[in-house]
């Protein structure tokens, strides 16, 4: 016998007296922001590490004992905790210190976190709002499900301008999250004024509302929509960046981040040392094509070869947004920067590049370094379009095969630029010592409008030049007298001259080809590294590109200008220096030859 079971379940609304009819705002942390001495910073933050036993750390002392808020509450440079081992309890007793003080740049590289420290680092920075800036690389401990709440940061932190993850092991998830969090727009953060009484005359106010019926429904419309109305502001547009360089994002994972990089109005993207392929290279072309509003793409050290190079070309060469915005001066709209070095490119594809610069009306610097096949006819095909970018200043080709054709298309490309390059580099192109020369004596050089570097990279015709010289010198004793031994002493001395030329163009060549996108070693075995024989910058900061010299390309960097003269004086008295010489020894030759 079935018997008829009745439902005991009911559906209950709480009374008017409970109804959420005003939404009140979040409590700001920054709402009574204290201005703490370096001392009261530094025992806060000693004080909880004693009492969580904790032992504080060295380098966050030694940053606090420099921070006067004091003086000026506004967001510090810089707060750099790089190489130090953390773990969680050092990321908890970090609050103590993000609590009062707000940074540009937080540089956590190297770090030791795990997926705990992470997590706690999230809920700091997204409540703290703590940086604009976050460098989190060279954590390998933390797993790809780890890294899940970074993705979420571009969202939760309304100014968060750059992010750094070099070599992490990201995974799919992360990127399939990333892609989505930024495309959400970010909502707006308005600076808050309120008195210290603020919250006791919301909550008044709330008890206020809730036992007056008679405005019931006119308090809940009016409160709701003006929540809406603040919620659907988004923020102005302003510089994102991403810097995933070594972290494998090629094939589907490119593929799934593109459409968050296109609406998610990132403009500065590196990419290097991540095995992108030319196949890869069509994920690029929504990106390249629709968003106007990327500045900066890094993707050296990859595989894109001629199928890369002649698809981003093409991408480049057809962009979809109108020339009106392209040429609007209102946050630099168009590609600004663009990196190719080793992507085992070659002549076959400059002719479709330069099709493709001519419509990069924004670009000041191209590297194409360690291109080994590109050689004197690919710079060629690119002459004509170097010549017609109005705004490009920067110019690497180190290691492309360039010889003495090459130098004298350079000779002509700033003969026809009136002055516009500021850096070319030539390091390992086999020139020769005439088109080194004739370099070092064109106008743009002896005016100091330009600094070429690898000039002094010149061995074999050095050395024969210098064995010229050591043998003229030789014969010299044979014919020497006492009347001519004020002669002697003025001959060129090849090593003398050889160490000038080098210790002078290392003078006027401060940025060199080794920095860019030099993050690391290349994780794929594949790819070819070069060694350009400069420095290492163990200490360089990761945002650094090469030709950087301000924060803004079109601002005139004054210091530079100020040394104009100065420079060009120095150009002219070396090349008279040389020359004088030069006409010496031949006078010399010349007498003893008759004699």
């Amino acid at each position: 016998m079935i018997t008829n079971c009745v439902s005991k379940k009911s559906v209950k609304f709480p009374g008017e007296c409970n109804l959420v009819t005003c939404v009140i705002d979040p409590v700001d942390p920054w709402l009574n922001r204290q201005c703490l001495s370096p001392a009261e910073l530094i025992s806060i933050y000693k004080l909880q590490c004693n009492l969580s036993s904790i032992q504080p750390l060295y380098s966050v002392i030694s940053q606090l004992q420099s921070i006067d808020l004091r003086q000026s509450p506004e967001r510090k440079h810089v707060f750099s905790l790089k190489g130090c081992q953390l773990n969680g309890g050092h990321i908890e007793m970090l609050e103590y210190v993000f609590k009062y003080v707000q940074f540009q740049y937080l540089n956590l590289e190297n770090t030791n976190l795990d997926d705990k420290s992470v997590e706690s680092l999230y809920e700091i920075l997204s409540y703290y709002e703590t940086c604009t800036g976050l460098c989190l690389a060279r954590n390998p401990n933390v797993t790809s499900t780890g890294w899940i709440p970074v993705a979420f940061l571009f969202r939760e932190v309304p100014y968060m301008e750059w992010l750094d993850l070099r070599e992490n092991n990201l995974g799919l998830t992360f990127v399939q999250i990333l892609s989505s969090s930024l495309r959400i727009p970010r909502k707006e953060v308005k600076t808050k004024q309120f008195k210290k009484e603020s919250f006791d005359n919301n909550c008044n106010l709330l008890s206020k509302k809730l036992s007056d019926k008679d405005i019931f429904k006119i308090s809940k419309d009016v409160s709701i929509s003006e929540s809406n109305l603040r919620s659907s502001k988004t923020l102005p547009f302003h510089s994102r960046g991403l810097h995933l360089g070594c972290t494998g994002i090629n094939g589907k994972l490119l593929h799934t981040l593109i459409p968050g990089f296109r609406l998610g109005c990132i403009t500065d993207l590196r990419l290097p040392n991540n095995g992108i392929t030319g196949s890869d290279a069509k994920f690029l072309v929504p990106l390249l094509r629709y968003s106007s509003h990327l500045k900066h793409l890094d993707l050296s050290r990859n595989l894109l070869g001629d199928l890369g190079c002649s698809t981003i070309s093409q991408a480049l060469a057809s962009p979809c947004f109108s020339s009106e915005i392209l040429n609007s001066d209102e946050n630099q709209r168009g590609l600004i920067r663009l990196f190719l070095s080793e992507n085992m490119i070659t002549r076959s594809s400059m002719s479709k590049l330069a099709s493709g610069l001519t419509r990069c009306t924004r670009l000041t610097t191209l590297q194409l370094s360690g291109n080994l096949n590109i050689g004197s006819s690919g710079l060629f095909y690119l002459k004509s379009s170097l010549i017609s970018c109005p705004c490009l200043k920067r110019l690497g080709i180190a290691f492309c095969g360039i010889d003495h054709d090459g130098a004298a298309s350079i000779k002509e490309i700033l003969m026809e630029t009136t002055f516009r390059f500021k850096i070319i580099d030539l390091t390992g192109n086999p020139i020769g010592l005439e088109n080194c020369l004739a370099l070092l004596n064109s106008s743009a050089y002896l005016d100091g409008k330009v600094r070429i570097i690898g000039l002094e990279f010149q061995p074999s015709s050095l050395m024969q030049y210098a064995r010229q010289l050591s043998d003229k010198e030789n014969n010299s004793f044979l014919h020497q007298s006492n009347d001519n031994s004020h002669v002697q002493n003025n001959l060129l001395n090849p090593d003398r001259d050889y160490q000038r030329l080098k210790n002078k163009n290392r003078r006027h060549s401060h940025i060199i080809s080794s920095k860019h996108s030099s993050y690391g070693k290349t994780k794929f075995s594949s790819i070819t590294t070069i060694d350009y024989h400069h420095k290492s910058h163990s200490g360089l900061n990761p945002q650094y590109l090469w030709g950087d010299s301000s924060d803004d390309d079109n601002r005139m960097n004054n210091t530079d200008d100020d040394n104009v003269s100065v420079v060009a004086k120095r150009n002219r008295n070396y090349l008279s220096e040389q020359i004088n010489r030069q006409t010496r020894e031949n006078e010399w030759t010349k007498h003893y030859s008759i004699s």
